[in-house]
């Protein structure tokens, strides 16, 4: 099941539009109702089709590691900061940056659909960028 644009999740959000969707979850573009700030809101749910309790429990072991690891690189310039991250009922919300040029593979999609090629700068500068983010994750 996935959220309708205008739906408010805990009293403080208001749903956009989806982004993307995967096995347990999705990805929402959504705006804080008392900052007006973008935002993005990444949700787990238990009732995600095909998710036992093992496999919704291991994954939100795994989706609590990435809120605290996000939380521990706030200032990062290469890393999507991670705001929040709450229970609403049997769904695990966390709460970070919203990147308006999405994904890489966004970026990558677009470039295979025009028919052409990452200019070279472009390309080293996409990967220093994500050595250094990587960089950062490692180091802790």
């Amino acid at each position: 099941m996935t959220y309708d644009p205008n739906t408010e999740l805990l009293n403080k959000y208001r749903i956009e539009s989806l982004i993307g969707a995967g096995a347990f979850g999705e990805v929402y573009r959504a705006r804080h109702l008392a900052l007006r700030a973008p935002c993005a809101l990444k949700v787990l749910r238990r009732d995600a089709p095909g998710v036992g309790s093992s496999d919704f429990q291991r994954c939100r072991e795994r989706f609590q590691l990435e809120a605290q690891l996000g939380a521990k690189l706030r200032n990062q310039p290469y890393v999507i900061q991670v705001y929040d991250f709450e229970h609403d009922g049997d769904a695990l919300i966390l709460v970070t940056e919203f990147a308006p040029g999405g994904s890489l593979a966004d970026q990558l999609e677009r470039t295979r659909e025009a028919n052409t090629c990452l200019p070279v700068p472009e390309v080293l500068r996409l990967g220093q960028e994500l050595a250094e983010g990587l960089a950062a994750l490692h180091a802790l």
